[in-house]
Formats: structure tokens, sequence, C-alpha cells
């Protein structure tokens, strides 16, 4: 299990499931009751598990909240190769969460273009590794989802720069004609496999930048 930091003090529980179901849907809490008088609930501070989200199937492997402005939103991914999107049916009340969009790890053209990935979609991948093959990434280790990171843009769609397993680095989109995420931009990746993605906060630039790094040993900087 992988908790993770939650808004006024309480965490949510995001955990591979057991097999006996989780297809989605609303979320509910197995944690603990409040506190039983608020004396007791002031002299001891403690954490408080609000709802337990068990879609993936495999280990969960990134967690990571939405920025304020896309609403109480988090994405985890997790082993099976997969990112769900969940959101609070009701800020207020944190034991109902409902799974609003899954992500899976898409297959390759035969030039390793992403399927579907237009060249005006305003992200570019603008670096070229000195001695990195960007094309063709190993594909030796099956961990799925390593690593994500949301976009804080107020003026452009939800999107989130995922990395995987296989040395992938992917940008996806919320796409509000179809109602789901779509794979926008494939960007240079690693030889080996990602071990952390990091979008930077937009700050009075036209361009966005995003970082990876691999176990190939690399650093990339991506515009």
């Amino acid at each position: 299990a992988t908790p993770e930091r939650g808004a006024d003090g309480l965490f949510l529980e995001v955990s591979s499931g057991d097999g006996g179901g989780g297809g989605g849907g609303e979320t509910t809490a197995t944690g603990d009751a409040a506190a039983s008088s608020s004396s007791a609930a002031a002299a001891t501070s403690r954490w408080v598990n609000k709802a337990t989200l068990s879609d993936a199937r495999r280990a969960v492997t990134a967690v990571a909240f939405a920025p304020r402005h896309l609403g109480l939103r988090l994405a985890s991914g997790s082993a099976d190769g997969c990112v769900r999107i969940y959101e609070a049916l009701d800020t207020m009340n944190l034991n109902h969460w409902k799974l609003d969009g899954v992500i899976e790890e898409g297959e390759e053209d035969e030039d390793g273009a992403a399927k579907g990935a237009g060249a005006d979609d305003g992200i570019a991948a603008d670096y070229h590794p000195h001695g990195a093959h960007s094309g063709n990434v190993a594909q030796n280790e099956n961990m799925g989802v390593t690593s994500l990171s949301w976009s804080a843009s107020r003026f452009e769609p939800a999107a989130l720069v995922i990395g995987f397993s296989s040395g992938r680095v992917a940008i996806h989109r919320y796409d509000d004609a179809r109602r789901s995420w779509v794979e926008a931009v494939r960007l240079p990746g690693h030889e080996r496999g990602v071990l952390d993605v990091a979008w930077a906060p937009n700050v009075g630039r036209s361009y966005h930048w995003i970082a990876s790094c691999g176990k190939d040993g690399l650093l990339m900087v991506h515009r």
C-alpha cells in the first residue's frame, strides 16, 4: 500500500487490488471514524484513512494530486501499465472517490511514434542528448508506470507526463470532445527505465519544460 498526503491532515490509501473486484466507480472509505471527542482529537493529532482506492491490478508506483484549478483529483500509476484518474465526488466528504479516467500504455507504430500524435499539439521535444538513442528504447523491464507529473498550466487542457519502465516518456492530455485521455506527444525516451519525471511550473513562458531521468544515467530536459 502506498499512502499519499491529502488535504486537511487526511490521507488516502492507493493500493493494488486483491483481484476480487474493483473495475472503477465509487470507492468507499475503510478507515477509522472521527475522534470520540473534540478534546481528545485536539490532544492527539493523527492521520485518518478516508478512502482506499484499489483498482490497480499490480503494485502502485506513483501518486500525485492535480493542481488546484482542476479540482480535487489525483492520478495513480501502477505496474500494470495504467494511470488512473480519481475525482472526489464531494470535496467536503473525502470518503467517496470516482474513477474518472484510465490511461493505458499505448503501442508503438513501426517508426516508434505514438499513434494519433499530431504535430500541432503545441509541445515539441527539443532536446538531443549526446550519445543517447531517442527511439527504440529497450523494453527490458516490466514495471509499467514508474513516475508521473501534472501540468500546472491554467490555460490549457489537463495534461500529465508519464514515465514508463520501458524507457518511454509520453504526454497525455484530456480531450473534451472524446471525453477521454489521449497521448499528445511522445518525447525522446531512455534506453532503460525512467526513474522520474517532473513538469516545471509555467511562469511567464510561452513553452513548457519537462525533465526526465532514467536508469541509463541521463537527465533530459524537454522543451
